[in-house]
């Protein structure tokens, strides 16, 4: 099927949404999930640009994969994971082959976020130097996309890096040998469907293992490359310094925007009314959600002065330690998996929130030792008690650098990247197997929310049951 040229914007366009219902589809959207012929599409849109220039690629210079690699984003953000993950392959990639160019960096801007270059500080988080990252300004998708192939034709990638949203199709679509000869996916944890993992000659890096189980049940192969984050040095301060207990978390808005039976803002009206200590809020919230937590706060009796709002960070870890904070309360129902790691570099005792009535892997050697867990408001109470122990938190901050050093530290990450960059395999997850029945308990269990209105599910999972699903969806 081929995309005439001239309704290139309307394809591209169409397939957005198309993604985008599909990520709203009750039962569907909290699965990470790929599909199939959106990105056949994406690729013939990306063989048509290229049909004019195919009869000289193989003779042409311009098409010589001997330039920088190349990092393909959507936008940049000045917190969270994603931006900052870009900066830990720049970093890695430097110190796998010190001698190679400089990434080169460029943001697609399919959603229109960046009309204006982003702050400086958003710009260094990704590791990439200024003067290396284009911000693409078509109007329009199609544009957007003329450009991508333009820049990366004269870039002449060694290796293509995607970290896309998942509803970007320009990214996607430029995934073609001729443009560079090794193409890696890094894949958002954002518990989505998305573009890409269905290309051909993608090569997909998951960085937590439930990705990787999820994204290997779907017939696909994946590598894990567990996440990093800079090394901050040794805890420079003790616990307990303000006598009360001290607790963090971190995560913009969206990170608290789904319908829980527990809600943040009460959460932290909880927390603050057992410790009698101070909660310290890192990312950026709206007005509603500070509203929110000032009308929780006043309902438990305690002073909003105890809630401290640190709008933006360079650094999770250095923030933690400025603030003094003894206890890193995660965001739930979905933690930010990177924030994780920069709390374990920081020594940080880490509490988070579980909806398993007990863990599956009792001894799972890629969970760090020494963190809390809480699934109801008593068992947090009972936690943030207990927890209220300078032995305990010290001993449970060193269980946390260990954790750290064993499984996250940056030279691992950087050895492991090389490892992936020479076509080896990726981290060995010892409980892989048993996470991948999981992944099909929960596909089959979001494939029966889904069923009633696409197609009834099957008596055992089948990729060609969760493929026709999806094509259900995507049609409607």
């Amino acid at each position: 099927m081929a995309v005439e040229r001239s309704s290139w914007g309307d394809a591209l366009n169409r397939l957005r949404e198309q993604m985008r219902g599909l990520q709203t589809t009750p039962g569907l959207n909290s699965l990470a999930i790929g599909w199939q012929k959106g990105d056949w599409l994406l690729s013939r849109i990306g063989r048509q640009w290229l049909s004019d220039r195919v009869a000289r690629v193989a003779d042409s210079a311009e098409f010589r994969p001997n330039g920088p690699d190349v990092f393909i984003a959507t936008t940049l953000y000045p917190i969270g994971g994603h931006t900052a993950l870009m900066g830990d392959f720049a970093r890695a990639l430097a110190e796998i082959t010190p001698e190679a160019l400089s990434p080169h960096l460029i943001v697609t801007n399919s959603n229109r976020e960046h009309i204006e270059a982003p702050p400086s500080e958003t710009t260094a988080r990704t590791g990439v130097d200024l003067d290396r990252i284009d911000i693409l300004a078509g109007p329009e998708l199609a544009d957007r996309l003329e450009q991508l192939f333009e820049r990366l034709c004269q870039l002449r990638p060694r290796r293509l890096f995607l970290f896309h949203h998942p509803d970007d199709p320009v990214a996607c679509a430029v995934v073609q040998p001729e443009i560079a000869a090794q193409t890696f996916l890094v894949h958002h944890a954002d518990r989505v469907p998305s573009f890409g993992l269905h290309l051909v000659g993608i090569q997909i890096i998951d960085v937590t293992p439930s990705a990787v189980a999820l994204t290997r049940v779907q017939g696909l192969a994946s590598a894990l490359l567990l996440l990093t984050a800079p090394d901050p040095g040794a805890r420079p301060i003790g616990f307990l310094q303000r006598e009360n207990l001290v607790t963090a978390t971190c995560g913009t808005h969206h990170k608290f925007m789904s319908d829980h039976r527990y809600g943040y803002a009460e959460t932290v009206g909880v927390i603050l009314r057992t410790t009698r200590g101070w909660h310290v809020h890192i990312g950026h919230l709206e007005d509603f959600q500070m509203s929110k937590i000032g009308d929780a706060l006043r309902s438990q009796n305690v002073d909003m002065e105890r809630f401290i709002h640190v709008p933006r960070t360079g650094s999770l870890a250095t923030t933690l330690w400025e603030h003094g904070c003894d206890l890193y309360f995660a965001s739930f129902p979905v933690d930010g998996a990177r924030a994780k790691v920069e709390v374990l570099a920081s020594a940080t005792p880490y509490l988070g929130y579980s909806a398993r009535p007990k863990e599956v892997f009792p001894r799972d050697e890629l969970r760090p030792d020494g963190g809390f867990v809480w699934r109801s408001w008593e068992e947090l109470e009972a936690v943030l008690k207990s927890a209220s122990n300078d032995k305990i938190l010290t001993e449970r901050s060193k269980l946390m650098r260990v954790a750290y050093d064993n499984l996250h530290h940056s030279r691992l990450f950087a050895a492991r990247l090389g490892n992936l960059l020479e076509g080896k395999n990726g981290f060995d997850d010892p409980h892989k197997i048993e996470r991948e029945r999981q992944a099909i308990h929960r596909v089959m269990g979001c494939g029966q929310a889904a069923g009633a209105n696409l197609i009834p599910s099957p008596p055992e999972f089948s990729i060609a049951w969760l493929e026709e699903m999806i094509e259900r969806a995507t049609e409607s």
